[in-house]
């Protein structure tokens, strides 16, 4: 990651926000008040998964969907060591809403996963995602329903374990769902 250190005077920069961070050209710049100091390292880009269900991500719609997340280079990637055979699964929460949004990064067997929760469905009970910027369609969580899972290689696939909605902060005494509700959802990864 690359840190540029600019010295600016008190007026630059207020004095409560020290220091302020910025990121410019894929180059983090921080702004601290009376500093000196120049400091510059390389970025260092994750590497993605080259192909997600057979699917290339050097297309020009997922890079540039890719390049809008900044090439996930400040995402951190859970280091997922091979699923075990007895384990099969492991499952994380994440959150899509009005006032959460998250990625979640996974490395499983050198592999660089980005997955991003699109949007979920109460009609249909489902989910989509976004994995290193290829859609998965919709994901349900009854197989009656539709596809109930999404591979992301020959050997694992992505399911959807369960779905809540309509989720509000718990620090929030009144909260309007339709402006700041969100929907948590367990994602599991799965070995065949």
């Amino acid at each position: 990651m690359a840190i540029i250190v600019i010295a600016a005077n008190e007026g630059f920069v207020r004095k409560n926000i020290i220091p302020y961070n910025i990121v410019i050209k894929e180059q983090k710049i921080m702004i601290v008040p009376g500093i000196i100091v120049e400091q510059v390292k390389k970025i260092e880009k994750p590497v993605l998964a080259e192909a997600i269900n057979g699917k290339s991500i050097n297309s020009p719609k997922v890079q540039q969907y890719i390049k809008w997340h900044n090439d996930f280079s400040s995402l951190e990637f859970e280091k997922i060591e091979q699923i075990k055979k007895t384990e099969k699964k492991i499952s994380r929460p994440m959150l899509v809403g009005n006032s959460n949004h998250e990625l979640k990064g996974f490395e499983i067997e050198n592999k660089k996963y980005a997955f991003d929760l699109i949007a979920c469905d109460r009609e249909t009970d489902s989910c989509e995602f976004k994995v290193n910027g290829i859609r998965t369609g919709k994901i349900h969580l009854n197989k009656d329903d539709g596809p109930i899972a999404f591979n992301i290689d020959e050997n694992y696939k992505v399911k959807v374990n369960s779905i809540k909605y309509n989720i509000c902060d718990p620090d929030v005494p009144i909260c309007d769902k339709r402006y700041e509700a969100y929907d948590l959802v367990e994602l599991e990864v799965v070995r065949e």
